[in-house]
């Protein structure tokens, strides 16, 4: 006897199923290449798989209904419905990849690749609506097929509209994407209907106001070994060994815990693993905020620092959590701490519940924002005058293009770079930020918290 949830599972694949037969019955183009194809219609041509989705959906529903009933009473021996239901009644990560595409095309539907053809909200023109949303999520695991997670990706997003940056690989996904706030639903849906990630919860994703155009460089989407950059092969430090998770309210109480204590009395370390010009513009008070550049220096970090950490209760936070979760293991196998904890869901989580809480300060973020307020607290200062300042451009110098605290008083005076180097803009033959603020900036830096 099939439960509610199984026939309701069993109804939506028979009707994506008959949705996209009948799509496939109006092509007119023998050639498998997705820029080749064309449909005809209703005495009308379509070149896109937007445009002859948009008008199956709108102009043929009782078709689809008829052909969905039909499948249900009657049964389908096509090769799609196979595999769903195959993917319903399988145990293991490992049994999918025998049955998943290896690669999707713009006529393939699936419940982790839906038909948006129907929702106005999917229109190009609207993707740019500065009104929208910015989505970012995680995954760590193990992965089959990250050709598959790749192809997926792609052509969701495309579908979408959708604009950011998404690293996959054989340890899992990280992804930042902007569009519509309607798309980037319709994306969560997708993400949580796939069966490698259908364990999530919509809670591991993290969203604020932004959209697709936040995104000059448009949509990347790569396979990687790592998903997070730590510059170290995950067989060798991996993210099932990581520390201890706390959520915000559990981290929150820590941290006021902590904080109770004179420095010197403390048994615990609040660490932030972000880069220097993330921490620069905000952070978790008193904590420490390494002067590094990029993440992938954090382990030497580590290393030349673990007499700051020993015999101490170790806190760790970033953005979104991601980096925590590699950054953890590797100071756990150090084997020097207490123990090793770190904020779920970063500090985008964080800010939900504890919008005027112990953080303080901007929340940096990788695309055109640089910034998500939820305090008026400014930390940092304009470089050449001072005053309080804490809104990022990148140096205006041909090589460099370092984010750098330039004021609009000093930036109407003339002053629009990170150094005097790159004020005279002169040494055409530095690569990418390397000037002087690299070069005056010890590498890994040693800490004294005493």
């Amino acid at each position: 006897m099939m439960d509610h949830r199984q026939e309701r599972i069993r109804r939506n694949f028979a009707r994506k199923l008959a949705f996209s037969k009948l799509v496939e019955s109006k092509q007119i183009s023998g050639k498998q290449d997705d820029s080749a194809n064309q449909w005809s219609c209703c005495r009308a041509m379509f070149t896109d798989g937007t445009s002859i989705h948009k008008h199956i959906a709108m102009e043929h529903k009782d078709d689809v209904k008829a052909t969905t009933e039909s499948f249900l009473i009657n049964g389908c021996d096509d090769s799609k419905l196979k595999t769903l239901r195959k993917l319903h009644t399988i145990d293991t990560i490992e049994e999918t990849h025998s049955v998943l595409p290896e690669k999707v095309t713009s006529t393939s539907v699936f419940p982790w690749l839906p038909d948006v053809s129907s929702s106005e909200e999917s229109s190009k023109e609207k993707s740019d609506d500065a009104k929208g949303t910015i989505l970012l999520f995680y995954k760590y695991r193990d992965v089959p097929s990250p050709e598959h997670m790749k192809s997926w990706q792609l052509e969701l997003c495309r579908r979408l509209h959708l604009m950011g940056k998404v690293r996959v690989g054989k340890e899992g996904i990280n992804a930042t994407v902007g569009g519509t706030t309607a798309n980037t639903g319709i994306y969560t849906s997708a993400v949580l209907s796939h069966p490698w990630f259908n364990d999530m919860l919509h809670t591991d994703f993290k969203t604020s106001p932004g959209c697709a155009g936040d995104f000059p460089d448009g949509l990347k989407v790569g396979i990687y070994e790592e998903i997070v950059p730590m510059g170290i092969n995950p067989a060798v430090v991996s993210h099932k060994d990581t520390g201890v998770h706390l959520d915000p309210a559990e981290f929150h109480k820590a941290i006021e815990e902590h904080l109770t204590h004179q420095t010197a009395e403390r048994d615990s370390v609040l660490v932030d693993c972000r880069n220097f010009y993330e921490s620069k513009i905000g952070q978790f008070k008193d904590a420490l905020a390494p002067d590094i550049r990029k993440f992938s220096y954090f382990p030497e970090y580590v290393d030349k620092n673990l007499d700051t950490f020993r015999d101490k209760n170790v806190y760790m936070y970033c953005t979104g959590g991601i980096r925590c979760e590699r950054g953890s293991a590797y100071l756990k196998a150090k084997g020097v701490c207490k123990e090793v904890y770190q904020l779920n869901g970063g500090i985008h989580k964080y800010l939900e519940s504890y919008p005027d809480g112990l953080y303080r300060g901007k929340l940096f973020v990788f695309d055109n924002r640089y910034t998500i307020s939820s305090n008026d607290d400014i930390l940092s200062n304009c470089f050449y005058c001072a005053k309080l300042y804490d809104s990022y451009k990148p140096c205006s110098s041909a090589h460099c293009h370092i984010l750098v605290l330039i004021c609009e008083e000093c930036t109407a005076k003339g002053f629009t770079t990170c150094c005097p180097r790159c004020q005279l803009n002169t040494d055409n033959n530095l690569t990418k930020e390397e000037c002087d603020c690299t070069h005056n900036r010890p590498r890994i830096p040693k800490e004294d918290i005493s």
